[in-house]
């Protein structure tokens, strides 16, 4: 055993009701704060002009607009410049963008979240009629195959429009709704436009902007035509431990997105009630171990400690917990990363010392993480419990939280991250090996 410690660590669980609104009208939402807009009246903002070396493609700005041409076979050339958007407020991307001629049966794409490997996220319309919207990080995934729409104006500009609201995507073709799906995490801070090869497009304008909620709106009415609220109710909330800076923390994820672990809905109720411990803990070659007794005489493994290099450059240590769907999480440069088992790093949250002020009014500063996908409040534990950053920068309690022993299915006694809501219904639950465990 390399080390022998107490370490308190928490997860947390809760039965309560997320109202989340879907969005489905183009007026529901209004500028806020712009954060970049160019009608191309000039090149302010350099973007890259001129013939390209290997003489392919050509970009200009002419009349009030940016005008890109490919020339060459299998020439997707894309034009870019770095704005950088805080994924964690609202905002809208929206560029509008107009077929002039060549190949009209492979998109003219509006790009975002892009970085220097070319990994990024295209919106894109064909001058045949079509629409898809995609990623890419190595391999192409799409969020919307290629649709057929009479929306697109084979003639004339099309505005292509993406919106982030909460912890979703909402696409907009010409004012219209035609896609909505979960938030992804940028790649990088490039924004721009991707060429068909062949193809002559020009952009009218590029804006990105923070959004408000339109004031003759309210959250009950924003949604569909007949002014329905969606109500999703939630009952689990996953959360495992990750490595920042060598040290083990809590990430929680209030979606159960299955970012942290594969979901499940496989839930055993304990016979025997689970028992409260502080456990000490230690590793060994990688294995992370915690004691079923407060004496530290029995000692289960819980988890794998690793080490990957990073975007930075840099090696970080990432950890997995045991047991069937785990996913292997640690973070680096500020960002938390999972790792899936070909060693591809996908970013999925941001992790910050933040300035807190406790329910006590003590002003302290906390190691603190967001889940991209989440609910987008700061979360952290502090002593058994569970705390949420508001926007004044105070804490507020969500719920309790400890290691306790449970009897697996399989037998036995081991050590697992259990947690209990505020409510008075609430149960001491965990996950252990694929499944929830939970007091009755």
């Amino acid at each position: 055993m390399n080390y022998l410690s107490k370490f308190i660590s928490t997860v947390f669980f809760s039965f309560f009701f997320l109202i989340s609104f879907a969005q489905t009208n183009y007026e529901d939402y209004l500028t806020s704060d712009t954060i970049f807009i160019d009608n191309f009246s000039n090149n302010k903002n350099k973007w890259p002009t001129g013939l390209s070396a290997d003489s392919c493609y050509n970009g200009k700005i002419v009349n009030g607009a940016f005008e890109l041409t490919s020339t060459c076979k299998d020439s997707y050339p894309w034009y870019y410049i770095p704005r950088t958007i805080d994924i964690l407020r609202d905002f809208e991307i929206e560029a509008n963008i107009l077929y002039v001629k060549g190949e009209n049966d492979n998109a003219i794409s509006l790009i975002w979240g892009k970085d220097d490997n070319g990994y990024r996220f295209n919106f894109g319309i064909t001058g045949n009629g079509q629409y898809k919207i995609c990623r890419y990080n190595g391999s192409w995934f799409y969020l919307k195959d290629w649709t057929a729409s009479d929306l697109i104006h084979k003639s004339d500009y099309n505005k292509l429009t993406v919106r982030k609201i909460d912890t979703n995507y909402y696409f907009f073709l010409n004012e219209k709704l035609v896609h909505t799906c979960d938030l992804y995490a940028f790649f990088g801070n490039q924004i721009g436009f991707q060429d068909n090869k062949n193809t002559t497009i020009r952009v009218d304008y590029l804006k990105v902007s923070y959004l408000k909620l339109n004031p003759k709106l309210s959250k009950t009415n924003v949604s569909s035509a007949n002014n329905a609220k969606t109500v999703k109710a939630i009952d689990w909330i996953e959360a495992t431990l990750y490595s920042e800076k060598n040290d083990l923390h809590i990430i929680f994820d209030f979606n159960n997105s299955g970012v942290l672990c594969l979901p499940t809905n496989d839930i055993v109720k304990l016979d025997k009630p689970s028992v409260s411990i502080n456990p000490w803990t230690g590793v060994s070659q990688g294995n992370y171990y915690v004691t079923t007794d407060d004496e530290g005489k029995s000692m289960v493994e819980f988890g794998i400690i690793n080490s990957q290099v990073g975007h930075s450059g840099f090696y970080f240590k990432t950890f997995k917990r045991k047991g069937f769907g785990e996913k292997e999480i640690g973070s680096d440069d500020n960002k938390i990363w999972s790792i899936d088992e070909n060693g591809k790093q996908t970013q999925i949250g941001i992790s910050a010392y933040e300035n807190v002020t406790t329910p006590e009014g003590e002003k302290t500063t906390i190691l603190m993480h967001q889940l991209l996908n989440s609910n987008m409040k700061w979360t952290s534990d502090m002593g058994g419990k569970i705390y949420q950053k508001q926007n004044d920068g105070h804490l507020v309690q969500v719920g309790w939280v400890g290691w306790r022993v449970i009897t697996p299915i399989e037998g036995g006694k081991v050590t697992i991250l259990m947690t209990k809501g505020l409510s008075d219904k609430s149960k001491w639950t965990g996950r252990y090996n694929g499944k929830i465990y939970q007091d009755k």
